[in-house]
């Protein structure tokens, strides 16, 4: 098991956001691999933006999202204030959304 260790420049960004956004990440993995519906996960570093479209499967160039959530991530290492204080709540409702997008083993039989 690899161990990551953080600096300490974003020290706003909790263990617990860090282990929902790698939530987010894996399930977009597995509800695109189920072929119906495609994740894109795209974190902004410089901005400190977590943005999550889903477009309906196989993608195409221009194809309008059927979902989407920009999270922004709190951030205070430059002096200022959270962008948002309901990260959290955000990365919470994200992967609640694409739970409902994976389709279930009975449905598959």
């Amino acid at each position: 098991m690899t161990v990551l260790s953080y600096p300490a420049a974003a020290p706003a960004i909790t263990s617990g956001m860090r282990a929902l956004m790698y939530g987010v990440q894996d399930l977009s993995l597995d509800v695109s691999a189920q072929g119906e519906y495609s994740v894109h996960v795209y974190l902004w570093g410089h901005t400190y933006e977590l943005d999550i479209r889903v477009t309906k499967a196989p993608h195409k160039l221009g194809a309008q999202s059927i979902w989407a959530k920009t999270i922004y991530l709190p951030r205070n290492h430059d002096g200022r204030p959270a962008l948002s204080e309901t990260a959290l709540d955000d990365l919470s409702e994200t992967i609640a959304y694409l739970q409902s997008l994976l389709i279930k083993p009975e449905a598959r039989a």
